[in-house]
């Protein structure tokens, strides 16, 4: 138990970390590219019921924070959704999507700018694991790639979260 606690304590403080160094501007390394599809590959193995499709060319980015993008989304769908969970990778005029959906219930109307304010608790979901930490991170790694986030409106039985990215850097 206090190990875990540990761990737990340890994750937390590293997400505080990363998210005070991403506010305040600190570089993010755009200079080389990566295959967001293998990232998101590799992180979607990590759970079951969990599908991959779509294609992308490479794109400039940061792999251990677009890793950490893709899990936090997944972390989420698995946490507070049902299964399955859908990844979906498209490419179109310049800019890359990942789509990550799921069968739950998706967020309400109203909270969907608030689920990205740091501790933000949604009503009735006051006792579910994590600390509210994770898609804010979310928003902020894609922003320091020059993209953006949003919570698409609920359809088909299917609840999702769009990440945006460019295919090449922004000019500075």
């Amino acid at each position: 138990m206090l190990q875990q606690d540990i761990a737990e304590l340890d994750m937390l403080i590293d997400e505080i970390l990363l998210m005070s160094r991403l506010d305040a501007g600190s570089h993010v390394d755009l200079s080389g590219t990566l295959d967001l599809v293998a990232l998101a590959a590799e992180e979607g193995a990590r759970y079951e019921n969990c599908q991959l499709s779509g294609e992308a060319p490479d794109i400039p980015g940061d792999a251990t924070l677009l890793r950490r993008l893709i899990r936090n989304l997944l972390e989420n769908a698995h946490t507070h959704a049902a299964p399955p969970v859908e990844i979906e990778i498209a490419y179109a005029q310049g800019i890359v999507t990942l789509t990550v959906s799921d069968g739950g219930d998706g967020v309400a109307e109203a909270d969907r700018e608030k689920v990205f304010q740091p501790f933000y608790r949604a009503p009735g979901q006051q006792n579910v694991k994590g600390y509210g930490l994770g898609l804010p991170l979310v928003r902020q790694i894609a922003a320091a790639h020059g993209g953006s986030v949003e919570i698409l409106p609920r359809r088909h039985e299917r609840s999702a979260i769009r990440v945006t990215l460019p295919l090449a850097p922004a000019e500075s």
